[in-house]
C-alpha cells in the first residue's frame, strides 16, 4: 500500500518558469515565472508577442515578445496579475497538437532567438 497526499494539481507546478496549453480553449498561459524570465531578457514590459516554429524542430516552439507593429504580433490578455494569455489555435494545427487535455512546460530563455522556448518532449507531470 502506498500513501499520497491529495493536492490541487493548480498547486503542484509553483516554481520555476511554466507554461500551460490548453487545446480546448486554443491558447498558452504563462505563469508569473514566465513573465519575469522574458520581461528580464526582453528589458520592456511584455504586451505583445510572436509565436514561432522551425520546421526542422518538431517538438519546440517559442514565444519572442515584440511590438505591437511587428508581423505576426499577438496582443497577451492582461487581465490576470500572474499570468498572460495567448491565443494559439494556429500554433496548434501546425505542431499536429493531438489531445483534449491542458499540458504543462517548462520555459527556457533561448539567447540566440531572443526568445523563450518551449520544447514539448518536456511535459510536466500533473
Amino acid at each position: 500500500m502506498a500513501l499520497e497526499v491529495v493536492v490541487d494539481k493548480r498547486r503542484i507546478r509553483r516554481d520555476g518558469a511554466k507554461v500551460s496549453i490548453n487545446p480546448k480553449l486554443s491558447r498558452i498561459v504563462l505563469n508569473k515565472k514566465a513573465i519575469k524570465l522574458i520581461e528580464q531578457n526582453y528589458t520592456k514590459q511584455l504586451t505583445h508577442v510572436q509565436l514561432l516554429i522551425d520546421s526542422g524542430v518538431q517538438d519546440a516552439f517559442w514565444v519572442k515578445p515584440c511590438e505591437p507593429i511587428d508581423f505576426g504580433a499577438r496582443k497577451i490578455d492582461t487581465s490576470s496579475r500572474s499570468s498572460l494569455v495567448v491565443g494559439c489555435r494556429l500554433l496548434l494545427r501546425r505542431l499536429k497538437w493531438h489531445g483534449d487535455e491542458t499540458r504543462w512546460f517548462p520555459v527556457i530563455w533561448d539567447a540566440e532567438n531572443n526568445a523563450a522556448r518551449i520544447k514539448l518532449g518536456m511535459a510536466l507531470a500533473g
